[in-house]
């Protein structure tokens, strides 16, 4: 899904996945806030992250590396 914002919505769909794939990112240092039903249509769960300029190289590296072992884990 494309943002015209900082604020990146990543598509789950499943409302209980999107709460563990949130926790999972959470517990390694991630704040991604899980939406679901009513915010958003049933089965339409999303994480939402923001990226900003205060984030290092290093930070963008570990994050996508803890999201990729989060996809992993719960695909």
């Amino acid at each position: 899904m494309n943002s015209t914002t900082h604020i990146i919505p990543i598509i789950i769909g499943n409302e209980k996945k999107a709460m563990k794939f949130g926790e999972f990112l959470m517990d390694n240092g991630i704040f991604a806030q899980p939406i679901r039903f009513p915010t958003v249509p049933k089965n339409q769960a999303r994480l939402r992250i923001s990226v900003t300029a205060w984030l290092s190289d290093r930070d963008i590296e570990r994050s996508l590396e803890i999201f990729e072992k989060a996809y992993r884990k719960f695909k």
